[in-house]
C-alpha cells in the first residue's frame, strides 16, 4: 500500500510503498476514504524538518534538552547513534481520517466489516491507504453521505474539548482568536452550544468564511478599531470567554484576550503562541487562564490510546473518544457544516502538492483516496540485489521487532558478522519494517511476523519486540524448527 511520510533529517515528503498493517487484537483495519491535513501541526513539521540541526534545536528546545540529558546518562557516542537513527527514520504524517472497515480484531464490538468510521490518532489515522486503529480512537459513522466531513474528526474533537475547558453557558459571548481550521470548527461548535460568537483574525478571507459559517460577528485585526467593535458588540461588558486557536510567534493573542475580556473571564489556550501574561490586566480583571490539551482526556495516555482501556463514564464524562462521538453526532444532524471550510480536495496521489498549499490562503485541505487501488499486501519485496549461492554456507536470519534499540544498537553490531543473509524483517508498523529493510539490506519487509517464522530459508529468528509478545513468538519459532535469539525476558507470565 502507499503511505505519505516525511524524512525528518531533510524534511522531504515522500510517497512510500509499505506493507499493509495486519489486523490485531483490540482494533480494526480501515480503508481510508478521506484524510485531513492539519495546517498548524503538519506545516510546523514540514518547516522543522527543513531546518539544519541547529535550527531544529532552536525551534524545539524541549527535544534538545532530552538529547543533552541522554548525553549525561549514556554518553556522547550512544546518544549520537540514537539521534542519527531517529533522524534517518521516516515519520508518519496525518492524524485524522475517515473510511470503511475492512477487518475487525478480537475484543472489538459494535462495528462490523463494511461499516464507516471516523478515526484519530498520531501513528494510526495516517495519510495511508489502509490504517490499523485501536478501539478508543475510532467512532462509527451512520451517514455515509457525510464521510468527507468526518475526516476532520480529530480537529473537531480538539475544538469541542476547548469549548468544554471554557465551561461555556447558554447565551454567553465567546471570542475565538485565530480562524484557521480549528478556529472555524470551534466557532461552529460554540454556535451549536447556544453562544454568541465573535471570530477574530488578521486575514479578511478567514473572517468572511467564519461569518458565512454562522458566527455572529467577524473582526479583522488591523482594520478599524477592533477593541471598540468587540466592546460595542458586548454593550461594553467584554466577552465572557476567549478561546485562542491562533498560531503566532508573538504575545499578541494573549494581550488581545486580556483587553476584550470581561471581569473574571476565562481564556483557553489551544494554539501555539507566546504566553507572557501581562500582569496588570490579568491581575486586575482576575482572569482565568486554562490550557486545552488536544482532543480530551485520554490523549497522551498509553493505556487509553494504544491498549483501549477506557475511563469510566461516571468519572470522566467526556474522553477523547466521546468528544469524537459528539463531533460525529453534530455533523450528522447538521449542526456543523464543514463543507464551507474545505478549500481544497486533492487526490491522495497528489498529496505532496497539498503541502505546497500550506503557504497559500487555505483552511481545510482533504486528501481523497481511490479505495480500489489500495494494496492489501502485508509483505513487500525489497530491491536489495542479494544473490546467494545455495552451495555457500550462510545463516539466514529473520528479525521480528524493529524498535529504536534494535535499530541503533543491535543491528549495527549484527551487521559486522560475516556469513549472514538478512532475509526478512517484521514489525507491526509497515513503515518501520520498510525503513529497517532499506537501511540494513533485508530482502523483504512484512507486518505479519508468521511470515518470518514460516520462511524455510530462515535459520535464526531474532525477536526484539515488546516483552508481552515473546512467549508466543518463541513458541511458534521453535515449533517451526528455528533457532531463536530473544531479548530478555523470555516471557512475563507463567504459562
Amino acid at each position: 500500500m502507499k503511505q505519505l511520510v516525511q524524512y525528518f533529517k531533510d524534511g522531504e515528503i515522500v510517497m512510500e510503498d509499505v506493507p499493509a498493517p495486519v489486523i490485531r487484537e483490540g482494533g480494526i483495519l480501515v480503508q481510508t476514504m478521506y484524510s485531513a491535513i492539519s495546517p498548524g501541526t503538519e506545516k510546523m513539521m514540514v518547516e522543522l524538518g527543513k531546518k539544519n540541526y541547529l535550527g531544529k534545536a532552536v525551534q524545539r528546545p524541549d527535544i534538545a534538552k532530552q538529547v543533552m540529558d541522554k548525553v549525561k546518562n549514556e554518553g556522547i557516542v550512544s546518544t549520537y547513534k540514537n539521534v542519527m537513527n531517529r533522524m534517518d527514520a521516516p515519520v508518519t504524517m496525518g492524524y485524522s481520517c475517515a473510511g470503511r472497515v475492512i477487518g475487525v480484531g478480537t475484543g472489538v464490538s459494535d462495528v462490523e466489516v463494511g461499516d464507516y468510521v471516523a478515526c484519530a490518532g498520531v501513528g494510526y489515522a495516517n495519510h495511508a491507504q489502509i490504517n490499523f486503529v485501536p478501539q478508543n480512537l475510532f467512532v462509527k459513522v451512520q451517514d455515509q453521505q457525510k464521510i468527507e466531513q468526518m475526516a476532520y474528526v480529530a480537529l473537531g474533537a480538539i475544538g469541542i474539548h476547548s469549548v468544554r475547558q471554557a465551561e461555556v453557558q447558554l447565551g454567553e459571548t465567546v471570542a475565538v482568536i485565530g480562524l484557521g481550521l480549528v478556529g472555524q470548527i470551534t466557532g461552529q461548535v460554540l454556535k451549536a452550544a447556544g453562544c454568541r460568537v465573535v471570530g477574530i483574525d488578521i486575514d479578511p478571507y478567514k473572517v468572511d468564511v467564519a461569518v458565512k459559517g454562522g458566527i455572529d460577528k467577524g473582526i479583522v485585526l488591523g482594520k478599524g478599531d477592533s477593541i471598540k467593535g468587540i466592546m460595542g458588540f458586548t454593550q461594553g461588558l467584554g466577552v465572557d470567554k476567549i478561546i485562542i486557536t491562533a498560531s503566532a510567534q508573538d504575545n499578541g493573542p494573549v494581550e488581545l484576550a486580556a483587553q476584550i475580556a470581561r471581569d473574571r473571564a476565562t481564556i483557553v489556550m489551544v494554539g501555539v503562541t507566546s504566553m507572557n501574561l501581562p500582569r496588570d490586566p490579568y491581575y486586575k480583571k482576575e482572569l482565568n487562564f486554562v490550557f486545552s490539551r488536544s482532543y480530551g482526556p485520554g490523549r497522551y495516555d498509553y493505556s487509553y490510546e494504544h491498549k483501549g482501556i477506557d475511563y469510566p463514564i461516571g468519572y470522566v464524562r467526556w474522553t477523547e473518544g466521546r468528544n469524537m462521538q459528539e463531533f460525529v453526532r453534530l455533523v450528522q444532524q447538521g449542526d456543523l457544516d464543514l463543507k464551507s471550510i474545505t478549500t481544497h480536495v486533492l487526490d491522495f496521489e497528489d498529496a505532496r502538492q497539498a503541502y505546497q498549499l500550506l503557504n497559500e490562503v487555505h483552511i481545510g485541505i482533504l486528501l481523497k483516496y481511490q479505495c480500489e487501488q489500495a494494496g492489501k499486501e502485508d509483505c513487500i519485496i525489497m530491491d536489495t540485489k542479494v544473490n546467494f549461492d545455495r552451495n555457500t554456507e550462510y545463516i539466514g536470519i529473520g528479525l521480528i521487532g524493529a524498535g529504536n534499540f534494535t535499530q541503533s544498537i543491535l543491528m549495527p553490531n549484527f551487521k559486522k558478522i560475516d556469513g549472514i543473509r538478512w532475509i526478512g524483517v517484521a514489525s507491526a508498523g509497515g513503515l518501520t519494517a520498510k525503513s529497517m529493510a532499506d537501511k540494513y539490506g533485508f530482502e523483504y519487509a512484512t507486518t505479519d511476523y508468521m511470515k518470518i517464522i514460516e520462511d524455510k530459508s530462515i535459520d535464526l529468528c531474532i525477536i526484539t519486540c515488546p516483552h508481552n509478545l515473546h512467549y508466543q513468538m518463541v513458541k511458534n519459532a521453535v515449533i517451526n524448527g528455528k533457532h531463536v535469539y530473544v531479548e530478555k525476558p523470555l516471557c512475563i507470565h507463567r504459562w
